[in-house]
Formats: C-alpha cells, structure tokens, sequence
C-alpha cells in the first residue's frame, strides 16, 4: 500500500483506539471523523473495513445523512503496535478505558436519579388514586420548595425567574443549562434539595412561564447528570424564559 495511504491509516487507528467510546468513520461538518471524505481516505477506510482493523459499533442517522460509527479491533490494534511505539499506543488506549468507564459512571448517577423520579411519580400517583377513593378527604396541599425546616420557601420559584432573566439580560448565547442555573440559586437557598429544585421546574413550565429544553447529545457527556430532570420521555437540560 502506498506510503501516503498507510499513514493515512495509521492516524485513523490512534484516533479509534484513543476514543474508546467509537468515532465516525468519515468526518463532515461539526463532526469529528477517523477518515476525510476524499477518494484518498474513501480508499484507505475501505482497506481498514477489509482488513479487519475497524469494527462498525453502530449506524446513526440524522435527517438524509447517516454514518457508521467504528472502534478499533483487536486485529487493527495489533497491526498499530507493529508500526508505532508499543507504549504510546497503550497508554493512549489506557486513557481511553479510563474515560469511557467515567463516562459509564455518569450514565449510572442519572439512571438511579431517574430511577428515583420515577418511584416518586409512582408514589404521587398511588397516593393520588386514594384521595380520589376517598373523596371526603382533604385533598393534598400544593408542595412548595421546603427549607431544612419543612417551612416554604415562596420566593424560590421567583428568585429561580429572577436568575434567568439575568442571563438572557447578560446575552448569553443559547439556553441556561440547569447546572448554572442551580449553582445560581443553592447560595441563596441552600437546603433546597435538587428533587424540590425539580418540582419547582416542573411548575413553572406548567404555568407557562418558563421551557424546559432537552439534552440531544449522548447521554453519558452530561455535565452533570444529577441535575438533569426527566420530562415524559425526555431529559430536559436547558430552560429559558416564554
């Protein structure tokens, strides 16, 4: 294979087997790729698919486009120790490991936080169907944000509109992520737990006064799963004022 080729192929190894998590195979607008989508790099792909060095992890699609998202082989692993430092590419391929085993842990934190909603929708919802069966009870009180001392906390919900009104004032690029937004609020109210920080959300988005934006990237790059808040079938990570 030519010279220019096989280098060609040798840097699309190092970048599979630093990424760990998959990387398209051909790169494009805003997106990152192993391979340029010239005849050079079509031809030298094709090479890599034939020989066994890539394994295709999944497809994605996008509208009309698609592509194959690829990770390096125990063959294509292989082949890149025999042309390069053995102890580069090892360490690069540590690096890797590590990064996607944080990454998993990050899924792991916002599966049990959906997890926990989910048991708490399903608690409201019992509790919801006995007041019905009961309708000569009291029904239930609207949950306010709590303070550590169970007393309501009125002026979360403004300070919360008050805080977004302030970043679109400061004409901040795009939606406030809820990281910001609640790092914003915890100084001023520091025993609101991240659950009634949730609850407000949901109340304001239902009262029209606030949208809730979803997360569109994988889930296992949120900054901060913990804050991230579950909307029907959705993870909701930005909110910006109506």
């Amino acid at each position: 294979m030519a010279e220019k080729s096989q280098q060609l192929i040798i840097d699309a190894l190092q970048r599979a087997a630093s990424a760990g998590g998959g990387v398209a195979l051909f790169s494009g607008r805003n997106l990152p790729g192993l391979f340029a989508a010239s005849a050079p790099g079509k031809k030298a792909a094709q090479h890599c698919k034939e020989q066994g060095y890539l394994r295709v992890l999944r497809t994605e699609n996008k509208g009309k486009a698609s592509w194959e998202v690829c990770a390096i082989s125990e063959k294509g692993l292989a082949f890149l120790l025999a042309e390069q430092s053995p102890k580069l590419v090892l360490e690069a391929l540590v690096r890797a490991v590590d990064e996607q085993r944080s990454r998993i842990d990050d899924v792991a934190v916002l599966l049990q936080a959906t997890q926990e909603h989910l048991d708490g929708l399903r608690a409201a919802a019992e509790h919801a169907l006995k007041q019905i069966q009961q309708p000569q009870a009291a029904p239930p009180p609207s949950a306010p944000v709590n303070n550590s001392n169970g007393k309501p906390a009125p002026s979360f919900a403004a300070d919360l509109l008050e805080r977004l009104q302030q970043w679109h004032d400061a004409g901040a690029l795009g939606d406030c992520p809820l990281s910001h937004l609640q790092r914003n609020l915890v100084e001023k109210h520091p025993h609101t737990s991240i659950g009634q920080f949730h609850d407000v959300l949901r109340q304001l988005s239902e009262n029209e006064k606030i949208y809730l934006h979803p997360w569109t990237g994988p889930m296992y790059e949120i900054p901060e799963p913990r804050l991230a808040l579950m909307i029907g079938h959705e993870i909701a990570w930005y909110v910006s004022l109506r």
